[in-house]
């Protein structure tokens, strides 16, 4: 007898299985991926529009500190009293960060320095000297950090401004404490301002470096070295002279004028 025939009618079902399976399998794997896909699309869509907003709050800071110290400049310039001006530069100072705004923040602290100098000179007061000079010594770091020893131009004036002023502070010390060493570092620093400065920049800075400078050698006479550092005082006056004139410059021709003749003296 023939054998029978083995049944065939079960294979589709298992083929039919078989494709439901994988048809599930690639519909869940469709599924995880559109929602990895949605995640993905939140979450950088949500950490771009965090950076936005941080640049947004970032560039609205930088510019309410540019608005401080340009109220706080025409307040300075404006002569009278210094509170305003200092309390705006201070206020700039307070939004900005030392590491990251390093340029405005040396600008607004500069200024700073400079309201302290003006009261200290006009006081003679110690408190507001010692303020200025640690100002500015930390304008100094800062500047070095901003251009090494490759500052050039306008930046190479700011620096020169800024070693003239740290100068003029120690100045005022040197009529509160040790007289010697404070103005042995005046000339110093004055010295290195005129090397750093550029005449053809900015000439007034050079003329004024060097009257102070004058006047340093001059009180310095008084205490040692007497002829040594009158000859250099009156060096100093008279390469200020080179460009302060009696039209231009009718003040302090005459400051320097007199240093000349005391010198001679």
């Amino acid at each position: 007898m023939p054998s029978p025939k083995k049944s065939t009618k079960k294979k589709p079902k298992l083929h039919h299985h078989i494709v439901k399976v994988v048809k599930k399998t690639i519909d869940a794997k469709t599924l995880v991926a559109t929602i990895l896909g949605g995640l993905m699309v939140l979450i950088v869509s949500s950490a771009t529009n965090y950076l936005l907003e941080e640049q947004r709050a970032r560039q609205e800071t930088l510019r309410l500190a540019n608005q401080d110290i340009q109220t706080a400049d025409s307040l300075f310039k404006e002569g009278g009293d210094l509170a305003e001006p200092i309390r705006y530069y201070k206020e700039a100072l307070s939004r900005l960060s030392k590491k990251k705004d390093m340029q405005i923040y040396a600008e607004a602290e500069s200024g700073l320095a400079l309201c302290y100098l003006n009261k200290a000179q006009k006081g003679k007061a110690g408190e507001y000297a010692q303020q200025a000079v640690d100002a500015l010594t930390d304008v100094m770091g800062l500047y070095k950090t901003l251009y090494g020893k490759n500052a050039q131009g306008p930046d190479r004036v700011n620096i020169s401004r800024v070693i003239s002023e740290l100068a003029d502070s120690l100045s005022v010390l040197s009529d509160i404490k040790e007289k010697v060493p404070y103005l042995e570092r005046c000339i110093e620093l004055h010295n290195l301002a005129l090397k750093v400065s550029s005449e053809k920049k900015d000439p007034e800075l050079s003329a004024t470096i060097l009257m102070n400078l004058g006047k340093e050698y001059m009180n310095l006479a008084e205490e040692k070295d007497g002829a040594e550092n009158l000859q250099k005082a009156l060096d100093a006056d008279q390469q200020a002279l080179r460009f302060f004139t009696p039209a231009e410059h009718p003040k302090e021709f005459a400051v320097v004028s007199n240093s000349v003749g005391e010198a001679f003296i």
